[in-house]
């Protein structure tokens, strides 16, 4: 049987404090600015391919050779832009893999399933005059 090693450190009560404090910081930081959202309901028959274009132009970014789904969180270079929705019922376009797109297209479970989408990877769609 392994044994771990044992490494003991001597810090001050207030180094210790400040320590924990910029990992709390970090963390909430990497949270605040993710908004969570669902799949949208009846837009798995419009054209993917053509939505990630979409999301492209309206963030003015390129589209990125790989990415960490944020629905799954598997890295993928097969990426299509999701039709979501957050929780004021607005539409965005976000970049998700082909797999958890379609899985959204016939699994009601999987669709309602909440996940977190980093604010400024979300593209909102314009309702059409």
């Amino acid at each position: 049987m392994k044994r771990n090693k044992v490494l003991r450190v001597c810090v001050t009560e207030d180094e210790l404090i400040r320590i924990i404090s910029n990992c709390v910081i970090s963390e909430f930081k990497k949270l605040c600015d993710k908004v969570e959202v669902r799949h949208k309901k009846g837009s798995a028959d419009e054209d993917s391919n053509n939505w990630i274009l979409y999301w492209s132009n309206q963030l003015n970014r390129e589209i990125p050779q790989k990415i960490q789904c944020p629905c799954c969180n598997k890295q993928t270079s097969d990426i299509v832009g999701a039709h979501v929705i957050d929780n004021r019922k607005r539409t965005f376009i976000t970049p998700v893999c082909r797999c958890c797109n379609s899985k959204a297209a016939t699994d009601n479970g999987f669709r309602q399933t909440p996940f977190f989408v980093r604010e400024n990877d979300l593209a909102e769609l314009k309702k059409r005059s």
